[in-house]
């Protein structure tokens, strides 16, 4: 599904201008983020572990707003878009170009570095995606943070064996990967999650 068409359906690509344009202005792009990314993996049939895609979504941005306090508040808005739209080039087959049409290309930018990278297995795939998201930054490493602590908790409360270990023996090299002198209470969360995996 076209960014354009979600936007405006017929009214054409000057009302995509002014929309984004009163968005920016009025500081709501992360309510825009939230709303296209909910649409987005909802028309693509998304689900997570069985039920709608929106469950993960809350649970990043609950898990987000319980480090937002590390964050300056002027970078708050842009990594809240982050947090809505981290899967959806991955999962929803929305393009970087439509993106930054819409969000900008910081934003696009950020999303494009979050997103997994092709690979013939997992194994493959991580090794190419977390090098990427290192390099993009720390805000990039903030968001990808909150994903995994929320996928983490996720397997834990619902008792999915299978992502149980996948994170258990995914974890030295994702610390590893993407540890940085930035956010030490995040990952002192996420040891003890990983701690708990094994139990």
């Amino acid at each position: 599904m076209s960014i354009l068409k979600f936007v405006c359906d017929k009214n054409g690509f000057l009302f995509v201008v002014l929309f984004v344009v009163m968005f920016k202005i009025e500081s709501h792009l992360s309510k825009l983020a939230e709303h296209f990314s909910r649409r987005v993996h909802s028309e693509t049939g998304c689900t997570y572990d069985g039920v709608a895609y929106d469950k993960h979504l809350d649970h990043v941005y609950e898990v987000y707003y319980r480090y937002s306090y590390l964050l300056d508040d002027s970078v708050k808005t842009f990594v809240e878009c982050g947090i809505w739209l981290h899967d959806v080039m991955e999962d929803c087959r929305i393009s970087y170009e439509e993106l930054s049409i819409m969000f900008g290309v910081e934003v696009a930018d950020l999303v494009y570095a979050l997103t997994n990278e092709l690979g013939k297995t997992r194994s493959d795939i991580v090794k190419r995606t977390y090098p990427k998201i290192r390099d993009h930054g720390d805000l990039a490493i903030f968001v990808k943070l909150c994903d995994r602590i929320a996928n983490t908790e996720a397997s834990l409360r619902d008792g999915n064996e299978k992502y149980r270990s996948l994170y258990f023996l995914e974890y030295f090299y994702f610390k590893q990967a993407l540890k940085t002198d930035a956010w030490d209470i995040m990952w002192l969360h996420l040891d003890s999650l990983h701690t708990r995996l094994c139990e």
